[in-house]
């Protein structure tokens, strides 16, 4: 939006000035076609007209007889042209047509001039005052006149007749001091006015030249470079562009580098997926098989913590010592009884380590191990309670005789005691296995990453 309301009044003075210039070339044209002998009695009229002003004197206004209004609209006039005259200012690049009168009509299109001041043809006893709008949006006008010194050359033309005035005098006045631009006897003065401060209007700027006799080159003035205020405005759509084309760069970058890294973290994301699905799927399918159920007694109200080592390897059918209970020196595949298998349960005092497993009573008084792989597993109870379990020797799988079959789901209903008849031996207490954490922290792993690839696949979705 800033883009476009700056760019405004720059593309529309420039339509202004390509129309403004079409239209003095026509009034020169004009001039060119008409009859010399005409273009005498047009100034010859303009003549008699200052004269008739000069009379007046003191009565430089809007207030005219209508037969002098309709008199003053035929001054100057050259064929259909509605140009009566054309005013130049090389040092700041302006040529401007002058109109007839200061309507806002006339005033938004080029130069009027005022009703009742003398006609730009020169000539003793006279002053011209033309009038120019500054700052219009579509049309700069007399906006650089500030920018006009003592000393500096504009010229007027009017029916062919070229003349030259230098800036004698610039002033401020009161928009109704117009008692000021009277008539100086047997001078030959034009005064240009437009409205100042810029932008607030408040008053008149009024720069008056008097006619130089000895007309010089216009050539040779240069036109002067536009003063700061000028040059900002002029080169406030070039910043807006650049600031936009800036942005689009920025922007378009900044796209690129979220496409590739969205596509880098995408990839990383389905790389990660897929490894640990396999992984996980590879575990659930071929190492944990087994399930170990402890059904808890209700009325030993044993709320402790239930641990799980697992001390043998299930290898070729037998069931081989691991490294670290070799020491205990036990064969589990030729024990035949129950009392065997609580004799080998006692001779064995695992400690508490990284592979241990815990597990705590559920809702239902259930004690679950999940996810175990095959061999046997020594299940304990420690904690602050009434009774304790007596530990048990599990296996995974577990052989099923009726059924001729390996189970790998085990329900165990164990002996509690008091604990003041516990086992001398006692399993040290020690801090929590961190197994159970590292396998629900790579769970949640895997379930964040899900969730942050579906919203970096939603926010492309919604991009492109």
């Amino acid at each position: 939006m800033g883009l476009l309301l700056s760019c405004y009044p720059v593309i529309s003075n420039k339509v202004v000035q390509k129309q403004q210039v079409s239209l003095l070339s026509s009034y020169h044209d004009s001039i060119k076609r008409e009859k010399k002998s005409l273009l005498n009695e047009q100034i010859k009229k303009a003549r008699e007209y200052n004269k008739s002003v000069y009379r007046r004197q003191n009565k430089v206004s809007l207030e005219m007889r209508e037969t002098e209004v309709d008199d003053y609209e035929e001054q100057l006039k050259v064929e259909d042209s509605n140009v009566m005259a054309c005013i130049e200012i090389p040092k700041i690049a302006l040529r401007l047509p002058i109109y007839h009168g200061t309507t806002q009509e006339v005033l938004s299109e080029g130069i009027g001039h005022l009703e009742g001041s003398s006609l730009p043809i020169g000539g003793n006893d006279t002053r011209c005052i033309l009038t120019g709008h500054r700052g219009l949006p579509r049309a700069k006008l007399f906006v650089r006149l500030d920018e006009l010194a003592k000393g500096d050359f504009f010229f007027l033309e009017a029916c062919g007749k070229k003349l030259m005035y230098e800036v004698k005098q610039i002033e401020v006045i009161k928009p109704q001091e117009v008692e000021r631009l009277k008539i100086n006897q047997g001078k030959d003065l034009v005064s240009l006015v437009t409205c100042t401060p810029y932008g607030i209007n408040t008053n008149r700027l009024v720069v008056t030249g008097e006619r130089v006799k000895k007309e010089g080159d216009r050539q040779e003035i240069k036109a002067n470079i536009p003063s700061i205020r000028e040059c900002v405005f002029d080169l406030l759509p070039f910043l807006f562009c650049f600031i936009a084309l800036l942005r689009i760069v920025k922007e378009g970058r900044r796209k690129k580098m979220n496409k590739k890294r969205g596509r880098t973290i995408l990839v990383i994301l389905l790389v990660g997926i897929l490894i640990g699905n396999k992984v996980r799927a590879s575990e659930l399918n071929e190492d944990f098989k087994g399930v170990i159920t402890i059904e808890n007694d209700e009325q030993s109200g044993n709320k402790g913590k239930f641990l799980c080592n697992k001390i043998a390897e299930w290898e070729n059918g037998f069931f081989v010592m691991k490294p670290e209970y070799e020491d205990f020196k036990i064969d589990l595949n030729h024990i035949c009884t129950a009392e065997e298998l609580k004799q080998t349960t006692e001779k064995i005092d695992p400690k508490e380590n990284s592979s241990t497993i815990t597990a705590y009573p559920n809702r239902e008084g259930e004690v679950r191990f999940d996810h175990l792989q095959e061999g046997v597993y020594y299940i304990r109870n420690e904690g602050e309670v009434e009774k304790t379990m007596v530990p048990v020797l599990v296996s995974i799988p577990v052989i099923e005789a009726k059924q001729r079959s390996d189970m790998y789901e085990a329900r165990i209903v164990p002996k509690y005691i008091n604990c003041e008849e516990k086992f001398n031996k006692t399993s040290p207490k020690t801090g929590d296995s961190n197994v159970e954490i590292k396998k629900m922290l790579e769970i949640l792993l895997i379930c964040l990453s899900a969730i942050v690839l579906t919203k970096i696949f939603l926010n492309i979705l919604q991009k492109y």
